[in-house]
């Protein structure tokens, strides 16, 4: 079964009129891929399709339903973006629920801290708003942070506003030689010496570090300069690439994240902890790793031959303070998909479906 609304009232009908026991599961574009309940009613959001932009606000009411490119091209008239860089361009509701933020977390923050108001559906068709075009509202319960990665087990995400920052004039890609050692001296260097990059992503398959800044072309050039000498001084090579350069590794990393089959786990927890972490973990034969550094995020990739091995990774990780979550699970058996899903939700989400969904009809 599948329903597509057109607007909140819509979906709120849909959701009102369904018996207790009716699975529901919310699809986007369907980039993210989680096991399937037997018998789900498949509600798309796609046609949650409006965009209200206040340029002089710097924000922009959007439905569910946009892509996240789509959004951006409209704003790129204004000269504007949202500073988001997943490695998957779903719909803005899919970005929400998972939180599905990119290496610019490093300057922007993520997901959660650019949603400034939402209008959410609850399993019941109840429909709930929290703040609205005003960034600095204070106003009730936040709960447009509140589903930020709890991938549609709390509510159906009907429309975000989100904070747009302005366009850069100019971006300058350096590739870093680094191992997880080289990673924490960049890090340092990046808080130490006045470089200010936008985005730090690491592979650990290249041994390499992308490190992008932004702004005016003469500051990008100084900094990436600066970077490359500071780095030359601690015995790291650094590369600055040029712009075919820049998105080849861009396009690369994304697949990296985004394989065919297997399993991509997230680690989260405190930077210095988490790259601790990967200074004295050795990936098992079938799994590599990528990270976000500055954010504390580590991607744990599996081919679906690996993926017996991620809950004694997620264990070990934990004695870090890390969190994990599973973000897709692509050609393995369903009963290990949902042992994972399982295994990793986070206690707090399901606590809050316990509350607001007590009939799990949120799969």
């Amino acid at each position: 079964m599948v329903a597509a609304p057109t607007s909140i009232e819509e979906a709120s009908r849909l959701l009102a009129g369904l018996e207790p026991e009716q699975p529901v599961r919310i699809v986007g574009e369907g980039t993210n891929q989680e096991p399937v309940v037997a018998g789900s009613l498949e509600l798309r959001t796609t046609g949650l399709d409006w965009i209200d932009a206040r340029v002089d606000d710097l924000t922009v009411a959007v439905g569910a339903g946009v892509r996240l490119s789509e959004l951006n091209a409209v704003l790129a008239e204004a000269r504007l973006r949202i500073a988001l860089d997943p490695v998957a361009d779903g719909t803005v509701g899919a970005m929400v629920a998972t939180s599905a933020h990119g290496a610019m977390v490093w300057r922007y923050g993520g997901v959660r801290d650019l949603v400034i108001g939402a209008t959410l559906l609850l399993a019941d068709g109840t429909v709930a708003h929290s703040g609205g075009h005003v960034i600095k509202n204070v106003a009730g319960y936040d709960l447009a942070k509140l589903v930020c990665g709890a991938r549609g087990r709390i509510a159906l995400v009907g429309e975000v506003v989100l904070r747009a920052h302005p366009r850069p004039q100019a971006e300058r890609g350096v590739l870093v030689a680094s191992g997880p050692a080289e990673l924490r001296t960049l890090l340092e260097v990046s808080l130490a010496e006045r470089v200010e990059p936008v985005a730090i992503d690491w592979l650990a398959a290249s041994t390499e570090a992308l490190v992008v800044f932004e702004g005016t072309e003469r500051g990008v050039e100084a900094q990436s300069e600066r970077l490359e000498r500071v780095l030359r001084a601690h015995g790291i090579a650094a590369t600055e690439l040029d712009a075919a350069r820049l998105d080849a590794e861009r396009t690369a990393r994304a697949a990296f994240r985004v394989p065919r089959e297997g399993v991509v786990l997230r680690l989260a927890g405190r930077a210095s902890r988490m790259l601790a972490w990967l200074e004295r973990t050795t990936a098992p034969p079938g799994i590599s790793f990528a990270s976000y550094p500055g954010a504390g995020l580590v991607d744990v990739v599996a081919d679906p031959g690996g993926a017996e091995a991620l809950p004694a990774l997620l264990d070990d990780a934990r004695r870090e303070g890390a969190v994990g979550e599973v973000r897709r699970a692509e050609g393995v058996d369903d009963a290990v998909g949902f042992g994972l899903v399982d295994r990793f939700a986070h206690p707090l989400v399901t606590r809050l479906a316990d509350e607001l969904d007590p009939e799990r009809r949120f799969r």
